[in-house]
């Protein structure tokens, strides 16, 4: 039987586990396993499947599980919460913490690593290294063990190259994560997430049951193709969920999600989400999104004739509302906060919150 390393990492740093996934396949054949959630085949998580389970099986199961982590993920709630799950169940289990548990940096320095790992002392290598990636596969090699010696000797002549192929491959990526343009436009950032939270604040007075998330996403248009791209510093978080990276998506592709069809229409969109609308996802869309997200709410940024800037997302687990009058007075509400998302975008001053409204019904 295969020996199984997991791959924890953000879906930001997908080109990241695929290029560790690759070197392992490359150094191991089908002596050990590469798993991580983005992954496509053997080793992937199956659709559908509830990921807390099915992370903590590979904790379990795996002889040593890597963590990645980059400007991108650090701070990320999921991979913080992953992070510590990994850490607690690797102290539960037999065998050496320090052998289980592998941090590898790209981009940053042992002390940004997450509390749980800096409290336990590992030794953190960097993979953006040649010098430091070539010493976490030899000890990879070492710790599982099982190779023979003819094996051994044809990991060796690989190493050099696996090496130097891998580090190319993370640099590159590194270098081409998306960023909005709404992130370099640092004024308009904390205007906007006042303005969600203030709305997302009034609806759940009425509502006090009901958590609301809320996130924009920015609209890009690359090679004459329109995307949504999800802008990192704008969102309110209510109610914890698996913030699993739904990242970018492409407006014509990913027509089934709401806040394509809400881009498309130019209106807002409100749908209560049932097992049909899942399995209509594409499955890099499934994999992204929480399981348990019932609702969505979406309106575009309009503030000319052209495309929207944008949209505005408002989701959760319980449905705010599901009578007619309810879900006009949730357009409503959404379509003045994106007015001020407009008018933030476009330079004019606006003070969150003047100019709307308290939610009715």
């Amino acid at each position: 039987m295969a020996a199984n390393v997991f791959i924890s990492h953000t879906a930001a740093d997908k080109d990241v586990a695929d290029a560790l996934g690759d070197a392992i396949d490359r150094l191991f054949r089908s002596q050990v396993t590469a798993s991580y959630s983005t992954k496509r085949g053997e080793g992937a998580i199956a659709a559908g499947e509830n990921w807390f389970d099915w992370i903590g099986r590979q904790v379990r199961t795996s002889q040593v599980t890597v963590v990645l982590l980059s400007p991108n993920s650090v701070n990320k709630k999921w991979v913080l919460w992953e992070t510590g799950a990994i850490y607690g169940a690797a102290t539960a289990l037999e065998g050496s913490l320090h052998r289980r548990l592998r941090p590898l940096l790209f981009r940053l320095e042992p002390e940004e690593m997450p509390a749980p790992l800096q409290s336990a002392n590992l030794q953190a290598l960097r993979g953006d290294d040649r010098e430091q990636v070539k010493e976490f596969l030899t000890q990879l090699v070492r710790d599982l063990g099982g190779l023979t010696d003819d094996q051994l000797i044809r990991l060796g002549e690989q190493m050099p190259q696996v090496v130097v192929e891998f580090v190319d491959r993370v640099t590159a990526a590194l270098a081409r994560v998306p960023t909005t343009p709404l992130e370099a436009n640092v004024e308009a950032i904390p205007a906007m997430t006042a303005a969600l939270k203030l709305t997302i604040t009034a609806i759940q007075a009425l509502t006090p049951s009901v958590k609301i998330n809320g996130r924009y996403f920015h609209a890009v248009c690359e090679d004459d193709r329109d995307y949504l791209d999800r802008a990192e510093a704008v969102y309110v978080e209510s109610e914890w969920m698996q913030e699993l990276g739904l990242r970018r998506v492409d407006v014509e592709k990913d027509s089934v999600l709401v806040i394509c069809q809400s881009y498309t229409q130019r209106t807002p969109v409100y749908k209560v989400l049932d097992d049909d609308d899942r399995r209509a996802y594409r499955t890099e869309i499934t994999h992204n999104i929480d399981p348990e997200q019932n609702w969505v709410l979406a309106c575009p940024v309009l503030v000319r004739d052209g495309k929207p800037l944008g949209i505005v997302c408002l989701y959760g687990k319980k449905p705010p509302t599901r009578t007619a009058a309810g879900i006009a007075n949730l357009k409503r509400v959404s379509e003045m906060l994106a007015g001020l998302f407009g008018q933030t975008l476009e330079g004019t001053s606006v003070v969150p919150g003047q100019s709307l409204p308290r939610p009715r019904g």
